[in-house]
């Protein structure tokens, strides 16, 4: 989102439009989704569409092993494992 600072109303303004292209995309992959949309159509309605973010792969891993009162620090790193992660510090 771009920031300014010029008026105090431009955040809630900033807000209401990003929620308002969020709104725009959400119902353009409906239509495409639910319409016999050509190939054709769908590009042309591409750029109206926001990706959405890639889900975090460690929610996944703690709700699998939620289960437990108390998070073992091994259960973790064998969940992740498991899934090709792993834990490493940052710039490494």
């Amino acid at each position: 989102m771009i920031k300014t600072q010029h008026c105090p109303n431009c955040e809630a303004t900033e807000q209401k439009l990003h929620d308002f292209r969020q709104e725009v995309s959400d119902t353009v992959e409906k239509v495409i989704e639910s319409c016999a949309v050509t190939s054709w159509g769908a590009a042309m309605l591409d750029p109206l569409i926001i990706p959405k973010p890639k889900p975090d792969p460690l929610v996944d891993v703690l709700a699998d092993i939620s289960g437990a009162s108390l998070i073992d620090a091994d259960d973790l790193r064998a969940a992740l494992e498991a899934r090709g992660l792993e834990i490493r510090e940052k710039g490494q």
